[in-house]
């Protein structure tokens, strides 16, 4: 987007706006990469680090350390001031360097001439030879290349420092190699922070970290010092809770409380060495004293910046460091920003239940249709609740300028619980009321003058908020109002049908007190090109839900019916349900819930649960109406077996018919072929199954008539089409997985839309992983053309959807025009008793050997970020994709890349993995505890070498990969208790397999979309599972795993509005996502 001061002062208001102008002389540095604008501003006799992301065309998330910016999290005078700089140019974008350049006077160096252009300074850069010595080195190793400016990367404010800082330290003026002190290093790189504002690529930005603007040590892993707590949550008055924080940078390093009685808290590096006191004085003002000298701790500028950062924080004047419960809650985001929280919050899930859930909008309004006055409030319900009647009047009702960051609950057996203020959601609902012409005071009062918005909050506004589950109140004289304004809706008459299609007749009207008001397409479009909301008829009047119109006229584009008169449409019939859903009626062709004989399937139903006969039965209505199928139930659920119980009806229903039914197909992953036969056998037994797998398949194709169920894999789909399936007609096709046909260009997608069949299925517990493409690509199986054409549905519902801040009204207009074909159960509503699952990261720090050789690899792969925006298209982006399985192989194990013999054989066995280690410790208590484990690996080499350490330990083991021939006797062996532990492959095993045997589950590397390892993990967590699970996540601090982290949360947290609003619709890694894991 374009950065504007009108923008500009429209988000951040007129008061941070003046202080901005005051402060853009204090900018030191400024750099807008649409979103994000980073800067410096200097305050208080140092640099303070501002500026801020736009998140919407009036929504920004602000990043100033400043006591204001925390506290409201609105934009503050600081980062404005940062945006206005670059707006006016006062930190102007310096030009390409050029030959000639200015040269520094000399400082402390006996060579008082002027710089030459031969010993001009142009880059200097961490040697390797030193990389990975800072922990204990005295000095650093640098690289100085001198000459040729012209062809230099850095700029000449860069060059300008860079030239200054090496006549001061008195460095010879030739390229050389110089071994300078790490503490004139940082000051080096501190100054080039404050001129240009970052560090560039290839001059030691991987080894550099700092806190706030200054460099405080060289270290290629990502600084994010840890916080844990201990908590005391004994007392009967939550209010009393307190939790005692430590911070610990490396293993050695932490801050505790001293042991005297005054509030000061002692801050200690490693052994010890290198403290400083935080101290709150009598006056009310906090100071940060070091106490120690230079050490292997922190450094006393790192020390400095942290003690202010906790001095700005916490608002105690007794034992600083020991906080409220409430008080930690409510800044988990801003404690997110600047410390690893893992160990933190899973303390904290076992003292608090926290519930993020988004409160229920209370609006009260009064008034006439000149004058409308209203608060709106928040209602946090307790869990237990059940109506939201109910919950509302049992809630603790919040205004929106409340200051408390959480509110307090009873659950269901009368503990406390703590309800996290969600401030975004409040945010947005505030945005909702005034985006209808609403004047909103910060206390949730509003008003309105304008009869226009006054008659669209009747007609559209209100009923459409209590749809989304808010409470709308009128008071006495508004419901008396507003009932007696009537309301022109759109309206769908069905007048007559043919084979295949519905007449559909679409006027605009109301009946209000006995008289007809109507309106013609043409006022109707007058009515939306000008925006107005009513009109008069008859001295009455009338207003006109525009929202329901426009949504009409989007519904109808979709539809593409034919117009044979005006408000007459000829229809599709399988587009009824989607028509008739645009305006709430009932279709013209409902299916009828006629009960299902269930005797003919005897057998089964004693095993099947309610909620899956109900599937069943929905299947069956769809398949008798020639309707597509899309079973797209929890993972674990029992789709497999509803599926089977569909396959008997519908075979015993074309017995009815004929002597012999056609055979139904099945065409799953190819891993999955083993375990479709052996369950077909078990539930179907008096069926004859046929799999169709291995060269000599082809003998079985012309007895395929005599069978009932053909089992196929996806890739022979495509293979066999001519030979076998072009010309046959099944009963059914079910396609099992079937979001593997995602790319609906696929061979084995092309395949399966040419398969014949009375009735079509596709079972899935993700249908959306990577976008709402992969719904296009399944609807042309089971129901073709109903989505219409690929590139209108890109237009139309994928590029609107993509992103972060997807279109809502687009995305449920989509989910009701799948819904017809489409059942989704999920474990909480249909199987409460599953037990739980708990999920927990566990940490490992690289080995010396893979710190040394990440660092490498991490200064290589920012250099892909460059090639891509150089190269462009594919090849840029694969350079992204290979550095960056590279770098997740170094967290794993080294020989996983490929390294050769010599260079291996110098690294210990423990220096190649820090997670192996952490594996055996987590199976050795597992099985010391009776525990069944699977392993999780994307790596088949990882599986191998983990392989090697069960055997070295004497643990019995299974194992399973994309090669394993014999998969139901693996799967069998260990379900029966033969082993105790289980090694998959995560893409071998990920999906299809009941491991219920296993109540723990260990995902050894992360990938970065969370439904896949949700597949792994619902192995073991499914139906049948009688014992909590527990999931570990191993992570290696300060990598690239822990961003693949940040990242599966931010992807979780995008809705997959096409399905429900719990289902988690994934984006594909594009160039963004692969620029912030390698950046």
């Amino acid at each position: 987007m374009e950065l504007t001061t009108q923008w500009l002062g429209n988000v951040a208001g007129w008061k941070a706006m003046k202080q901005g102008k005051e402060l853009v002389a204090s900018v030191t540095a400024a750099d807008w990469q649409d979103p994000v604008m980073r800067g410096s501003v200097r305050a208080g006799g140092r640099a303070m680090a501002a500026g801020f992301r736009v998140l919407g065309r009036d929504d920004v998330k602000n990043f100033c350390s400043c006591p204001e910016a925390r506290s409201t999290g609105a934009l503050c005078g600081h980062s404005v001031a940062v945006a206005l700089a670059w707006i006016e140019q006062s930190v102007a974008p310096t030009p390409k360097p050029t030959a000639k350049k200015p040269k520094p006077a000399a400082v402390n160096n006996s060579q008082a001439k002027p710089l030459s252009d031969s010993e001009w300074a142009t880059a200097v850069e961490l040697s390797e030879a030193w990389v990975g010595k800072a922990a204990g080195a005295k000095n650093a190793g640098l690289k100085v290349v001198r000459g040729d400016a012209s062809n230099a990367n850095s700029s000449p404010v860069e060059q300008m420092v860079l030239n200054q800082w090496l006549e001061k330290i008195g460095a010879p003026r030739t390229s050389a190699m110089l071994s300078v002190p790490v503490a004139q290093v940082l000051e080096l790189f501190t100054q080039l922070r404050a001129a240009q504002g970052s560090i560039p690529t290839g001059r030691g930005e991987g080894e550099v970290v700092f806190v706030g603007d200054h460099a405080v040590s060289l270290n290629g892993l990502e600084h994010r010092p840890q916080l844990t707590a201990e908590f005391s949550c004994d007392s009967d008055d939550p209010g009393d809770w307190e939790v005692s924080i430590t911070v610990n940078n490396d293993a050695n390093n932490c801050i505790n409380k001293s042991e005297s009685k005054s509030a000061d808290v002692l801050l200690k590096g490693a052994g010890g060495v290198n403290c400083w006191r935080l101290s709150y004085s009598q006056s009310g003002r906090w100071s940060a004293v070091p106490v120690a000298g230079p050490g292997d701790g922190w450094s006393p500028i790192e020390q400095r910046e942290l003690a202010g950062w906790l001095a700005a924080a916490l608002d105690a004047t007794v034992a600083p460091l020991t906080v409220s419960v409430e008080w930690l809650v409510g800044h988990l985001d801003d404690l997110r920003e600047t410390f690893e929280m893992t160990a933190l919050e899973n303390e904290l899930a076992q003292c608090v239940q926290l519930d993020d859930a988004p409160p229920v909008p209370v609006l009260e309004v009064e008034g006439s249709t000149n004058y409308l006055a209203g608060s709106v409030k928040f209602a946090y319900i307790p869990v237990n609740k059940g109506s939201s009647s109910e919950g509302v009047k049992s809630a603790n009702l919040v205004a929106p300028d409340a200051k408390s960051s959480v509110v307090w609950s009873i659950d269901e057996n009368g503990r406390a619980m703590m309800r996290q203020r969600r401030r975004d959601f409040e945010k947005a609902v505030l945005a909702e009321i005034e985006s209808n012409g609403w004047i909103l005071e910060a206390d949730g009062s509003f008003k309105n003058k304008q009869p226009d918005a006054i008659f669209q909050f009747i007609a559209e506004k209100a009923p459409r908020w209590r749809e989304n589950g808010w409470v709308v109140e009128f008071g006495e004289r508004f419901t008396f109002v507003a009932g007696n304004v009537p309301v022109v809706r759109p309206q769908i008459a069905w007048q007559g049908s043919g084979e295949d299609w519905l007449m559909a007749e679409i006027d605009y009207k109301v009946v209000h007190q006995g008289r007809e008001i109507s309106l013609s397409s043409a006022d109707v479009n007058n009515l939306l090109r000008s925006n107005r909301s009513h009109f008069k008829a008859g001295g009455q009047t009338v207003a006109v839900d525009l929202d329901s119109v426009r949504e009409m006229h989007e519904t109808l584009l979709d539809v593409d019916p034919r117009q044979s008169a005006a408000g007459r449409y000829q229809v599709d019939s399988v587009q009824a349900d989607f028509l008739s859903a645009a305006v709430g009626s009932e279709p013209p062709q409902r299916l009828v819930e006629k009960p299902v004989n269930w005797s003919s399937i005897a057998d089964l139903e004693s095993f099947l649960r309610d909620y899956q006969k109900k599937g069943i039965e929905w299947m069956i209505r769809q398949a008798e109406a020639g309707r597509g199928i899309l079973l797209g139930d929890d993972m674990g659920l029992g789709k497999t077996l509803q599926t089977l119980t569909f396959i008997d009806y519908w075979l015993k229903r074309g017995e009815r018919r004929e002597k012999k039914s056609a055979p139904a197909l099945v065409v799953v992953p190819t891993s999955l072929l083993g375990n479709w036969q052996q369950e077909a056998a078990k539930w179907l037994p008096d069926r004859q199954v046929v799999t169709l797998h291995g060269p000599q398949r082809k003998k079985l194709f012309t007895g395929l008539d005599a069978s009932d169920i053909v089992i196929t894999s996806y890739g022979l789909v495509s293979r066999d089409l001519d030979s076998l399936y072009r010309d046959f007609e099944f009963s059914a096709v079910i396609l099992d997985e079937a979001s593997l046909l995602r790319n609906p260009r696929s061979q084995a997608a092309k395949a399966v839309r040419e398969l014949q069949a009375k009735a079509r299925v596709a079972l899935s517990g993700t249908p959306v992983e990577n976008s709402v493409r992969d719904l296009w690509s399944i609807f042309e199986f089971i129901q073709p053309g109903y989505l219409g054409g690929f590139k209108t549905f890109q237009d139309r519902y994928e590029k609107p959807l993509a992103g972060g801040a997807p279109d809502t009204s687009i995305g449920r207009r989509l989910a009701r025009r799948v819904e017809p074909f489409f059942l989704r159960r999920t474990k909480s509503e249909v199987a409460p008793e599953l037990p739980e699952k708990l999920v927990q990261v566990a940490y490992a720090d690289l080995t010396a050997a893979q710190a040394s050789l990440y660092r490498k690899l991490v200064n290589e792969a920012r250099g892909k970020v460059k090639d891509l925006a150089k190269q462009g298209g594919g090849a840029g982006r694969m350079a992204m994709l290979t550095a960056l399985l590279r770098l997740r192989q170094s967290c794993c194990d080294l020989r996983l890349l490929g390294l050769d013999e010599a260079a291996l054989a110098k690294v210990s066995d423990a220096d190649l993995s820090a997670k192996r280690e952490l594996l055996r410790e987590i199976l050795r208590e597992s099985i010391e505890g009776g525990h069944r484990v699977l392993v999780f690996s994307q790596f088949v080499q990882m599986l191998r070498l983990i392989e090697e350490d069960l055997q070295a330990e004497g643990w019995d083991y299974g194992y399973l990969d994309g090669q394993t021939q014999n998969r139901r006797e693996v799967v069998d062996r260990f379900q029966k208790g033969k082993a105790p532990v289980f090694l998959i492959s995560l893409k071998a095993g990920g999906y299809g397999l009941n491991l219920t045997a296993a109540d723990t589950v260990v995902h050894f590397d992360p990938w970065w979309n969370p439904a896949v390892e949700a597949q792994a993990t619902d192995r073991a967590h499914r139906i049948g599972q009688d014992r909590p699970v527990t999931v570990y996540k191993l992570i290696t601090r300060g990598t690239i795993e822990e961003k693949v982290l940040r990242l599966q949360r931010r992807k979780q947290g995008v809705i997959d509005l096409a399905i429900d609003d719990r289902a988690p619709m994934m984006g594909g890694l594009d160039d963004k996502d692969l620029k912030e894991l390698l950046g």
